[in-house]
């Protein structure tokens, strides 16, 4: 090189200089709320629900659906590794992740050896309570270790709403079908026990007989009970419920405000989210006002919940838990006899099939919209959302108090509804004016 001319060799060490003046120029600057914050929020609500597991609670005393523990008898009965959180992925969540959000077994130990006994003696024998109504819907992962002392003995409004979700699925269609076909049209060569010599088919027996027998007698969840529930508590109805023509009250005015929670706390993120992506304009700080205005639509929300509290509402919600999760156990069970292939054993997987094969009676195709994975998020998310807005002090509405840290919290949930819910309707829950429901 001429030693006249200058030399514009850049190092490498420039280049990293460089490189991470523009980075940070383009970081926004960190968010009034930490992480740490919105944990240590999100277990204080845990906390705040579980107190009711206390001796002098206000948890109520009911009267478990009939053959109750019968019908749950392919459901998990060991007591580890079963984690289910807030946090479990539609493409993760297992059987025994959904029975563990509602209910908890006696001794692992005992309680296999009555399992097996019951089926050798083709008699249940099974004790009063030993299943009972104690799960874990709320507490996240990471105080997993505190999770057996902050489970919830009663059920919530947001339950019902789960309910709702997943009996819009079609799980209710799904397992008719496959009564029907146990039952009388033979379609299926589901075993009966009789010349089998494993456990497993005893027990799936037993728990079509149960299920069988609940139908015909009109105890098992029937459409007319869940359809009345819907409409008084969530105000919004089931394709198979609406063709029942039911005159019942229906509380209209909670997918509206829902909705309207939903609507607001999704500008509420959009707002931080452009604050941050200004250089400087952040000051981890929220305007009084739009948290005053989501205070105010939680209140109105919470006073929704009210028909929750009245009427077959409760043991309905109760029955239909129960319901859903032993109509589950044997769809998972029977899934190769249905004719969906051995490789596929995940919910996420096997639901879709089943309900191809069982109610649309075709061969299973794939689709870009996943029928469990839609209708899980939102039930999961909906829960979610409503059990921590029970607990949560929405009043402290200033910048960086309660009501701000835990719609932080919430954000995932949030989001995760809203994606959900646009997948099954279309429509933006962020961007839609007027009040909107399923239909």
């Amino acid at each position: 090189m001429p030693a006249d001319q200058k030399s514009y060799l850049i190092t490498d060490e420039a280049i990293k200089t460089l490189i991470d003046g523009v980075v940070s120029k383009l970081t926004p600057p960190p968010t009034g709320i930490s992480p740490e914050q919105q944990q240590g929020l999100s277990k204080d609500l845990a906390i705040k629900l579980a107190a009711l597991n206390n001796k002098d609670s206000l948890a109520p005393i009911v009267m478990m659906p009939e053959g109750f523990e019968a019908l749950l008898l392919l459901l998990p009965w060991e007591n580890t590794d079963r984690t289910p959180s807030p946090e479990t992925s539609a493409n993760s969540v297992e059987l025994k992740h959904l029975f563990f959000e509602y209910f908890e077994r006696g001794n692992a130990s005992a309680s296999e050896k009555i399992k097996i006994e019951a089926v050798k003696c083709n008699n249940l024998g099974l004790p009063t309570h030993c299943t009972i109504l104690k799960g874990n819907r709320l507490v996240p992962k990471h105080i997993k270790d505190e999770a057996t002392s902050l489970h919830l003995n009663q059920l919530f409004f947001g339950d019902v709403v789960w309910c709702y979700f997943m009996v819009r699925m079609g799980l209710p269609d799904m397992f008719g079908s496959l009564i029907q076909k146990y039952a009388y049209d033979g379609g299926l060569t589901i075993s009966n026990g009789n010349k089998s010599k494993d456990d497993k088919s005893d027990q799936i027996a037993l728990v079509l007989e149960m299920l069988t027998r609940q139908l015909e007698s009109g105890n098992a969840s029937k459409t007319r009970d869940r359809e009345v529930t819907f409409l008084q508590c969530v105000g919004m109805d089931t394709p198979a419920g609406n063709r029942l023509n039911i005159n019942t009250v229906r509380n209209d005015a909670f997918p509206t405000h829902f909705h309207q929670f939903i609507r607001q706390t999704c500008g509420y993120y959009n707002t931080s989210d452009l604050k941050s992506a200004i250089q400087g304009l952040n000051t981890g700080k929220t305007s009084s006002a739009t948290l005053v205005s989501i205070r105010d639509n939680i209140s109105l929300l919470l006073k929704t919940f009210e028909p929750f509290n009245y009427n077959r509402n409760y043991y309905n919600t109760l029955n239909m838990i129960t319901y859903l999760l032993s109509g589950l156990s044997l769809v998972y069970e029977l899934r190769q006899t249905i004719g969906i292939p051995p490789e596929y054993d995940k919910l996420h997987e096997i639901i879709p099939m089943a309900y191809d094969i069982l109610v649309l009676n075709r061969k299973s195709a794939p689709t870009e919209s996943n029928r469990f994975e839609t209708h899980f998020e939102c039930a999961k998310n909906a829960r979610n959302i409503l059990l921590n807005l029970e607990a949560l002090n929405y009043n402290d509405d200033k910048p960086g108090g309660e009501l701000e840290i835990g719609l932080m919290a919430l954000e995932s949930s949030v989001q995760g509804y809203r994606t959900a819910y646009r997948s099954l309707t279309g429509i933006d829950l962020a961007l839609e004016t007027q009040p909107v429901t399923l239909k």
